[in-house]
């Protein structure tokens, strides 16, 4: 095997590079991957900049990858083998183990909430999944606690009150925001999103019944219009005040609602709970951010199996289809500009993905 790997690393607050690593080693719930496709998510740049808890521990980063199986640690349930085409995500940046991450030409996934990936589905795609398909399953399934798709498709019910068939997506456009559409259609849901006008026939095309752009003034009121005054869920992918504003005007001014935001980003109203889901949970290991000590959950880490094992299916049956790839060149090296894109605002629809196999 090659003994040589190298990875995009935290080298200081605000300051990422390219540097040769050790070969993680592997642990027992783990597999390791040789990388063939790393995507970039806005989480990437923010870890570098964050400064709360910066060891210099030079941690890798990035948090979705596809590649092939090496080795498969001595707990892992699912049954794969060396050569098998994997996604999965990692917790990159993480100062409690500095090795965890993505952008690299060797890493470690956990093994049972990895997906397998369908022989119709290239690398460069799968790279975009994951991320997004553990962050669906928190939002949808845990917190609003839709009822799952079922396999073979047949659409499941929404919720029996009369008004909860109704789920606004803000940022519809975004990598989570395309897959939440697709799974709450799944689901039985009516969904109503935002996006700029040119991603509009995309998120249409993936099932979105209502697309509203997100810079009319009167766009959270005129969605309060339509529900009529019955909307008590929300998915803010977005998560900034702004965002925030526009999903508190959507929401019915009755009691009971909902908002579940990427950002921790409190919501106006304070009749409204707002809901945090962290996508690491998923991972079922306690972890530390900004220098809070999040708990292992089993029940998160159970309930990804479980969905990771729903999405194998629906994409082999090209049900669910992944974010629009933007594949760039430059590979390792090449993934410090696309941070920098995504920084400055100009990613729109679309992953910015690298092959990092050469």
């Amino acid at each position: 095997m090659v003994t040589q790997n190298r990875g995009v690393v935290k080298l200081a607050v605000g300051k990422a590079g390219v540097k040769p690593i050790p070969i993680p080693t592997l642990r027992p719930d783990y597999i390791l991957v040789k990388t063939i496709a790393v995507a970039l998510n806005p989480t990437d740049w923010q870890t570098v900049d964050e400064n709360f808890t910066f060891e210099a521990k030079q941690t890798l980063l990035g948090c979705d990858a596809a590649g092939i199986v090496v080795e498969v640690g001595e707990n892992v349930t699912k049954d794969f083998k060396p050569g098998d085409r994997v996604a999965g995500m990692a917790h990159g940046g993480n100062d409690v183990q500095p090795e965890d991450g993505t952008f690299a030409n060797f890493i470690l996934l956990k093994g049972d909430i990895t997906i397998r990936i369908p022989d119709n589905i290239s690398f460069e795609e799968a790279s975009t999944l994951s991320g997004g398909i553990a962050t669906v399953a928190l939002c949808l399934y845990r917190d609003l606690e839709y009822p799952l798709p079922t396999f073979p498709l047949a659409k499941s019910p929404a919720k029996s009150n009369e008004d909860s068939h109704f789920l606004f997506i803000y940022g519809g456009s975004t990598a989570t925001g395309t897959l939440a559409i697709q799974f709450a259609k799944l689901s039985g849901l009516t969904v109503i999103t935002t996006a700029s006008p040119h991603n509009f026939e995309l998120l249409k095309k993936l099932g979105a019944d209502h697309v509203f752009d997100y810079r009319d003034p009167q766009c959270g009121s005129k969605i309060s219009s339509l529900t009529p005054n019955t909307l008590h869920h929300v998915l803010d992918t977005i998560a900034t005040p702004t965002s925030a504003q526009i999903c508190a005007d959507a929401l019915s001014s009755s009691p009971g609602g909902l908002y579940v935001n990427l950002m921790d980003t409190p919501n106006p109203r304070q009749d409204v709970k707002s809901i945090f889901p962290l996508g690491y949970t998923v991972m079922g290991e306690e972890f530390v951010i900004e220098g809070v000590t999040w708990p292992a959950s089993k029940e998160d880490f159970e309930l990804t199996k479980k969905f990771i094992s729903l999405t194998e299916k629906l994409l082999e049956a090209e049900v669910i289809k992944g974010h629009p790839v933007s594949l760039r060149v430059g590979g390792l090296d090449g993934v410090l500009g696309g941070m920098q894109e995504l920084k400055e605002g100009k990613v729109s629809g679309v992953k910015l993905v690298y092959r990092v196999d050469s």
